[in-house]
């Protein structure tokens, strides 16, 4: 007897291994597309650089000099952010070299694999090959996908490993150890992102109480014990046994932060949902209603469990005071599967109808519509469009640029203009040398520390020189006016430093408290230190003249 007559899984994986193969092509081409269109208008920002670059070239350049040990503090130091993606990195540019671009392809390659993940969720929970292709379309024709997969950020690695993670969980009961290979998926998604890997762990949670209530699995104890394995032991190492309470502090801060700022309005993110996860609201809309009609199959135990992802990765954060725009990344994977399935719910049922099929394609046509003007009508309503002329003309500038893809659109870094930030870097290589100690007073999140060990370090920095230097505080305050520092803080501060830079004005923003930082360098000149300029640059500003800044080196 034909083995694919009797088992249906195996017959639907020869069947769709062709479609699989291409979706596979069709991401890594898109992940092509996004390197060779990356544009590179600004560099990194604080984010980017103190917690994905610089972890990452500590735990490379200290494997390459032999530094056992200060691989292990690069790895364990990243507490508040996970080291899982900084350790990929760090492997990727052990081939490619070290540098903003190198780690900027690695971004993109995220994105090509967030839609090839989708596209594997769709064809898991709509048994469709072609289907699934629609998933695939909208992570491809997000501009917010391509902004930050394109980025430093880890939300897009997350979606991504979030996506294998959900498709392990959908055919783990159709392979050999399944569920052990879904937990490992797990594991690996937490450890990128710890915040959105509990969500997660929420939703899976949801599905497989499910899937014990209402299928009444006889096997559910074994399930479960090979899908926690990987996690368990992972978590049990991190922590527990590895600087187990640091880390554990670290999460616990890291959940509790952010509730001080004023809830963020329900508009502003329908507009960073309808103007930039989207292309415009029709399509959001569309994907929403197609994702209402999957509830069609929920007694589909493969769409529960999607479902039950989805609002674990949606509702917390639209509840959640604190929100970005790059919060909305992750939420795109379940609607993007869930599209596939309520496109084929009514060709499915047998209560389909005519005037339902042309309400779809109703919906459809509206994609074709020309013009902006569902867009600039949610700007308006969210009170996002500006009744004054020439801030609305910036508004408008903005959510144009938003909907970029490919070589238009902007990246999402907090970073300085790309040539600033160049003349910056060189200026510091060039005075630094290969091994001198520099600090900072009033250092700005557009130019922060990584910044500059990563600058030296790929202008000819000696790597332990880069160790030593990386791994230390190298302003007095960094986000602060430096209160409580005294005569003496500030003495024991300067005696650790070779060179110390300031820039005047010391604020690079509206920011009193930063500029204020100016009086430890008028104490360090009163008590002999030298002062010599080094650079002059701009810093752009939105509707208003460019700042010009100058660099300058204190001296002993």
């Amino acid at each position: 007897m034909d083995n694919s007559t009797t088992d249906p899984a195996e017959a639907l994986r020869r069947r769709t291994a062709l479609p699989r193969l291409a979706a596979l092509l069709a991401g890594a081409l898109l992940a092509l597309i996004a390197f060779l269109t990356l544009p590179d208008t600004r560099a990194h920002g604080w984010d980017e650089a103190m917690h994905l670059e610089l972890p990452a070239a500590r735990m490379l350049v200290a494997l390459q000099q032999g530094e056992w040990g200060a691989f292990g503090d690069a790895f364990l130091d990243c507490s508040q952010y996970p080291p899982g993606w900084p350790l990929v990195l760090s492997l990727w540019q052990s081939v490619c070299g070290i540098s903003e671009s190198s780690a900027r392809a690695l971004g993109c390659l995220s994105l090509g694999m967030l839609a090839f993940g989708v596209y594997l969720v769709g064809l898991a929970a709509a048994r469709s090959a072609l289907v699934a292709w629609l998933g695939f379309a909208i992570v491809a024709l997000s501009p917010l996908c391509w902004a930050y997969g394109s980025s430093l950020f880890l939300e897009g690695p997350f979606a991504a490993a979030a996506a294998f993670t959900l498709h392990a969980w959908l055919v783990r009961e159709e392979r050999a150890h399944g569920a052990l290979c879904a937990g490992a998926w797990f594991t690996c998604a937490f450890f990128i992102k710890f915040n959105y890997g509990l969500m997660l762990l929420a939703g899976l949670g949801g599905a497989w109480l499910l899937e014990v209530l209402l299928r009444r699995r006889r096997e559910a104890l074994r399930d479960l014990f090979q899908l926690t394995a990987v996690p368990l032991v992972a978590g049990l190492l991190w922590f527990v046994l590895l600087r187990g309470a640091e880390h554990r502090e670290a999460l616990l801060g890291f959940l509790g932060g952010n509730r001080d700022f004023s809830p963020t309005p329900a508009g502003v993110r329908s507009v960073h949902a309808g103007l930039f996860l989207f292309l415009s609201p029709r399509e959001l809309l569309l994907v929403l209603v197609l994702a209402l009609l999957s509830l069609r199959r929920i007694a589909d135990v493969r769409v529960q469990a999607v479902w039950c992802v989805t609002l674990a990765l949606s509702l917390p954060a639209w509840l959640h005071p604190f929100h970005l725009d790059r919060f909305l990344v992750p939420q795109i994977l379940g609607p993007a599967a869930l599209a596939g399935v309520g496109l084929l719910a009514p060709a499915r049922s047998s209560a389909a109808s005519p005037a339902r099929r042309a309400w779809l394609a109703g919906l459809a046509l509206l994609l074709c519509i020309p013009g902006d003007f569902d867009r600039l009508a949610l700007a308006r309503s969210a009170g996002m469009l500006s009744a004054e002329p020439r801030i609305a003309e910036y508004q408008r500038g903005i959510y144009a640029r938003w909907k970029q893809l490919g070589i238009g659109r902007e990246l999402p870094t907090n970073g300085l203009e790309r040539a600033s930030h160049a003349a910056i870097a060189e200026a510091l290589a060039r005075e630094a040398g290969p091994d001198l100690r520099v600090g900072w007073i009033g250092m700005a999140s557009q130019f922060p520390p990584a910044a500059l060990h990563l600058a030296r370090l790929e202008r000819g920095m000696d790597p332990a020189a880069f160790l030593r230097e990386s791994d230390r505080k190298l302003d007095l305050d960094y986000f602060g006016g430096g209160e409580g520092v005294d005569a003496a803080r500030l003495a024991e501060f300067a005696q650790g430093f070779d060179r110390i830079c300031f820039t005047r004005p010391h604020a690079w923003r509206n920011d009193p408290a930063r500029e204020s930082m100016g009086r430890f360098v008028d104490e360090l000149r009163a008590s002999g230190w030298k002062e010599r300029e080094v650079l002059r640059f701009e810093i752009e500003r939105p509707l208003a003249p460019a700042l010009p800044v100058q660099l300058w080196i204190l001296e002993p």
